[in-house]
C-alpha cells in the first residue's frame, strides 16, 4: 500500500504518514494508533516492536 493510499484510509495527509514513518510525531493519540493498527490489520502491540 502506498503512503497516499494509507493516508486516504486513515483520512489524514501524506505528510502525516511521513512523520509517523520517520518517528517524528511525538504526541500521537491512542485512537490514532488503534486506527493505524486496524488499517494494517495488525495487533496494536505490533506497532511498538523494534525491527
Amino acid at each position: 500500500m502506498t503512503q497516499e493510499e494509507f493516508a486516504e484510509k486513515l483520512d489524514v495527509s501524506v505528510r502525516y504518514i511521513q512523520k509517523v514513518e520517520a518517528s517524528t510525531f511525538p504526541n500521537m493519540k491512542l485512537d490514532t494508533l488503534e486506527e493505524i493498527a486496524r488499517v494494517l490489520k495488525v495487533d496494536i502491540l505490533e506497532l511498538f516492536k523494534r525491527r
